[in-house]
């Protein structure tokens, strides 16, 4: 538990159970997490950055893997005080810069997309240029 965390990581994830040993390795999506507590009953560590929904948590001590559990990195939230997009309109000529605000953007070396819908086209791309886990810049399409 928890079985949730933010993209950034940070996410103190701790396993209970039994026959951990006293070593061994523990993976969050296949990536090695690092334990700060590893004993016989309880195994704790913090994620790194990532992305996506559902991500095998598993623990190999002397060859022999545990259950697999699930850790869910939240999802991407556009802030909704009227400051999470900016500008809030703009000239169909395109080319100028729309800023999203929120959380959850995901780390930079995962893919992602900015979609823009209206009621005239759907699924237009509008290309990113920046992207942190709050804040994401994209260049807006023409139309």
């Amino acid at each position: 538990s928890p079985t949730n965390g933010p993209t950034s990581g940070g996410t103190s994830v701790t396993l209970i159970g039994t026959s951990f040993g006293l070593a061994g390795v523990l993976q969050i999506a296949g990536s090695d997490c690092t334990p700060s507590v590893h004993n016989h009953t309880h195994v704790i560590c913090t994620t790194s950055e990532g992305s996506g929904a559902t991500n095998a948590i598993q623990l190999t001590v002397h060859d022999k893997d545990s259950n697999l559990k699930n850790f869910a990195y939240d999802a991407p939230t556009i802030l909704t005080n009227g400051s999470g997009i900016s500008p809030s309109n703009g000239s169909t000529a395109g080319t100028y810069t729309i800023t999203l605000s929120g959380s959850n953007f995901g780390p930079t070396a995962h893919t992602a997309a900015v979609v823009m819908t209206s009621q005239e086209s759907l699924g237009v791309q509008c290309p990113i240029t920046s992207r942190t886990h709050s804040l994401v810049e994209c260049t807006a399409p023409v139309g």
